[in-house]
């Protein structure tokens, strides 16, 4: 004859037990689960992240490349990454060297858009016209209209423009 008081104090300590258990093995595979992904999924993502950061703000020379470990998804998206560091130190790279090449032109270089703003001017534009990068950029060449030629001249020079994406010539601009 079982009581069943007893028999249900013997279930309840059973059960307590059996949760202390889980619980006392579960937090090592807890935490080894929680190392393992910080380690090997947070962590890279993370300084993918901040690298990305830096290119996106210009600092590229302090972006360092990630290791790859392995080929899993983070590993491939690690070696992506570098690939793309490496294109942007490049790129900058480039880019400071053609911003040498326009600054220090002996030709006065106007850059405009698609709707014939003035985006950019070198130095040699500044001292040929005698208007500073600041009083030109947004406005059209126009500013440097002198009135020597004709509304014919500058529709020839815009039909050629569009339509061979060069003109060659000579135009009479004004300074300032």
């Amino acid at each position: 004859e079982i009581s069943l008081a007893r028999a249900n104090d013997t279930t309840r300590q059973f059960g307590l037990n059996a949760l202390l258990a889980g619980v006392v093995l579960s937090l090592p595979l807890a935490l080894f689960i929680w190392y393992f992904i910080t380690r090997m999924v947070t962590r890279p993502l993370q300084q993918m992240t901040d690298g990305l950061r830096q290119i996106a703000e210009g600092d590229i020379e302090e972006v360092r490349e990630l290791p790859i470990h392995g080929n899993d998804e983070v590993g491939m998206a690690a070696e992506s990454f570098n690939r793309v560091m490496g294109k942007a130190h490049e790129l900058l790279q480039e880019q400071r060297m053609s911003r040498i090449v326009f600054d220090n032109a002996l030709e006065g270089i106007t850059v405009t858009d698609a709707q014939a703003r003035i985006k950019m001017v070198n130095r040699a534009f500044t001292e040929t016209t005698g208007y500073s990068a600041e009083e030109v950029i947004g406005q059209t060449p126009a500013i440097l209209k002198s009135g020597k030629q004709g509304a014919d001249f500058y529709a020839n020079f815009w039909a050629a423009l569009n339509e061979k994406g060069e003109w060659r010539g000579e135009i009479w601009n004004k300074r300032k």
